[in-house]
């Protein structure tokens, strides 16, 4: 833990208790059977809370070639909501909007400003007083770091952490790295709120696809089934649901 964490826990549990600021950030659409299978029903205020995670969708064919190589596919992005010490939600995020940097971005404002599609698994069980500090202190402590060009580059070779006896050989979650790409960073913040366990999911090996369609590891013990999130209300109602490749 790092100077900033440090200050941060130790004036968090000095100062009062704040009530946490609930903001809405948009709408998710709801599922609801129709005869074309499953369609976008109503649409529901989303209101964020520490550890949802936010699946960014975009197309890039460049990334559809790396990401192959690495033995994954789209999409390419992720964050997941964390608090800030104004008491209000933001995404913590590692090169988002292609700033090689690890980012906290205010919800309401990040959501919508983003130009692509994008998805919501919300914590199925709100996060207790002591994680939610725990990954509070965790973001302060990865934000600014850099980007991990390099350990991409790795990832797309042989020696990856993909499948079942390289994810035991190579497979490992660190909380405290230098850089970080975007899903190990969900990952070991997720790890550190005690929502997963880095000996079942190794940060190093996963990437937002994973996070988006439950496999090799499934989440939804722990995350809701993805909502397609938007900022307007009522929007899609009544369409086929997108499934997740469509949006690439």
């Amino acid at each position: 833990m790092n100077w900033l964490g440090s200050f941060l826990l130790c004036l968090a549990s000095a100062a009062p208790a704040v009530r946490p600021k609930e903001c809405q950030a948009g709408y998710v659409c709801c599922r609801a059977a129709c005869a074309c299978g499953e369609c976008c029903g109503s649409t529901q205020a989303y209101y964020p809370r520490e550890g949802d995670i936010i699946i960014f969708t975009y197309r890039n064919p460049l990334y559809r070639v790396c990401y192959a190589l690495a033995g994954t596919g789209p999409p390419y992005h992720v964050g997941i909501v964390v608090r800030i010490p104004t008491g209000e939600l933001a995404t913590l995020e590692a090169a988002p909007n292609m700033s090689y940097t690890v980012f906290v971005l205010p919800l309401p404002d990040r959501l919508p400003a983003y130009k692509g599609s994008i998805w919501v698994r919300r914590l199925k069980k709100p996060l207790n007083a002591a994680e939610a500090e725990q990954l509070a202190v965790f973001a302060a402590e990865q934000t600014g770091k850099g980007f991990a060009f390099g350990r991409l580059l790795f990832n797309m070779g042989p020696l990856r952490p993909r499948g079942e006896l390289r994810t035991q050989w190579f497979g490992k979650t660190y909380l405290d790295r230098d850089r970080w790409f975007c899903s190990e960073l969900v990952v070991a913040a997720a790890v550190a709120a005690g929502q997963m366990d880095p000996n079942v999911v190794p940060a190093n090996g996963i990437y937002p696809r994973d996070l988006l369609i439950d496999e090799p590891i499934d989440f939804s013990a722990t995350w809701e089934k993805p909502l397609l999130w938007t900022n307007e209300a009522g929007t899609m109602a009544g369409e086929p649901y997108p499934d997740y490749e469509s949006l690439q």
